[in-house]
């Protein structure tokens, strides 16, 4: 998990007595985020500093009170990408088709089942599944071969892992 302990704020809600929006990364079930109820609308935002991420796993809290929400990513906090848009949060995991990951995570709540309850979130987890082409693309970053063992220099065909291009990798 590597949301684990990261940087979490919310705009558009307060938490709850006993509350924080820290716990929503503190990797304990045991406790999570409660609102107060009386938002309409309201943004979980994840700081992943560096780390790289393409998959989201979202523990909701009982009752969660979530009937829709918008899964959306940034570089910069201002221009925001959205990724996924569901009518509730029954689709509790996300796998994004990049390897990149981004700065910025936001879980936006646009709507809940009762206006008036409070929204429950008990922890958001995000990993990082690479593809087979990343994990080709690293691997073949790490080819070396020992100078000495090689007497002449040798050539192999390849094809780029990132754009496909058509290169030759020489020993020399």
């Amino acid at each position: 998990n590597v949301a684990l302990n990261n940087k979490v704020s919310i705009s558009g809600a307060q938490a709850a007595d006993g509350s924080s929006a820290d716990y929503i990364t503190d990797g304990s079930l045991g406790r999570g985020f409660s609102s107060t109820g009386t938002e309409t609308r309201f943004d979980v935002v994840l700081d992943m500093e560096d780390s790289q991420w393409n998959k989201i796993h979202i523990v909701e809290g009982e009752p969660y009170n979530v009937a829709s929400y918008e899964i959306s990513v940034s570089e910069d906090r201002r221009n925001w990408e959205t990724m996924h848009t569901e009518a509730s949060l029954q689709t509790q995991e996300l796998k994004l088709d990049t390897d990149i990951g981004y700065r910025y995570l936001r879980l936006s709540v646009t709507g809940k089942v009762t206006a008036e309850a409070a929204v429950h979130l008990m922890e958001i987890e995000v990993f990082f599944e690479p593809s087979d082409a990343f994990r080709a693309e690293e691997d073949f970053k790490q080819v070396t071969v020992p100078s000495g063992l090689v007497t002449q220099n040798f050539s192999l065909p390849a094809v780029g892992a990132v754009y496909g291009s058509e290169f030759t990798w020489t020993s020399s």
